[in-house]
């Protein structure tokens, strides 16, 4: 499996979700791969995707996992919007229904995450970030 298919699994799950798309506000795509584009519209989520150590019994794979960050922005000091988009991506992906294209998601977790603020010449931004592990088989 490569990660481009876990990748669009986990942008499918999300982009069906009225509930987060309602909280992202009027972006037509507010899911980026890795780093938004400079015109993106706030709020956004920064998706990034990579390998995690594969599950092993007996000297037998038993899994493939991946750790992935989920990044919740938005501008200014308000952090609600982007709470509630983090809580939301946690019901989603907690054992929920992700499909990958041929294979089986057996685990699903938020290992972690941090928030904070950072300052431009210009702007705040707020930012929440979700850490999962998934393993698929």
């Amino acid at each position: 499996m490569s990660l481009g298919n876990l990748k669009a699994g986990l942008k499918t799950l999300l982009m069906a979700d009225d509930t987060l798309m309602a909280l992202c506000g009027d972006a037509t795509d507010p899911i980026h791969d890795k780093v938004a584009y400079d015109e993106a519209a706030y709020p956004l989520i920064i998706l990034k995707v990579g390998p995690f150590e594969d599950e092993y019994t007996l000297g037998q794979r038993r899994a493939t996992g991946y750790e992935v960050a989920l990044i919740c922005f938005d501008t200014g000091m308000n952090s609600a919007d982007i709470t509630s988009m983090a809580d939301r991506i946690d019901t989603l992906l907690t054992d929920g229904a992700l499909a990958v294209s041929g294979k089986t998601v057996t685990y699903c977790r938020r290992t972690g995450g941090d928030d904070d603020a950072e300052m431009d010449d210009t702007q705040t931004y707020v930012r929440i970030q979700s850490n999962f592990r998934i393993e698929v088989q």
